[in-house]
């Protein structure tokens, strides 16, 4: 499989501390909160719970972060700090990369923005094309 670095995006986390309401006990952000900001959230809150990583990994409130999309019920997006993700927590509390999304997100996306100006249709998630696309 991939490095995590590999697969993750980057964005930006800011107005932190005006978007995020609580990280502590619960996740909770305002509606509207960019999905830096809840990405950043939602490791700040897996750090929260599992103290004996907060001397290894730092709270991220602002800057530059990676993110993945995942599978959990607290969130769908996780963010971190560049070159370090808090393997042994997201294994812990069961932060699954959600490979779907993620491919879609980061490629597919990106891929159609392309092809769709040609005339061309777009490719979904399943890498499914119409038959349009190869006869030229």
């Amino acid at each position: 499989m991939a490095d995590i670095e590999d697969i993750s995006m980057t964005t930006s986390c800011t107005n932190y501390n005006d978007k995020v309401l609580d990280d502590t006990i619960t996740l909770e952000t305002v509606k509207g909160a960019h999905f830096g900001v809840k990405a950043a959230a939602f490791h700040n809150h897996l750090l929260n719970k599992n103290l004996k990583y907060k001397t290894k990994y730092d709270m991220v409130k602002s800057g530059r972060i990676k993110y993945y999309y995942c599978k959990h019920s607290t969130n769908d997006v996780f963010g971190y700090l560049r070159s370090f993700h808090p393997t042994e927590i997201t294994q812990k509390e069961k932060v699954i990369i959600d490979i779907d999304t993620q491919f879609e997100k980061s490629f597919l996306v990106i891929v159609n923005k392309f092809i769709e100006p040609l005339g061309l249709p777009p490719i979904n998630k399943r890498l499914s094309v119409l038959s349009s696309i190869l006869n030229f």
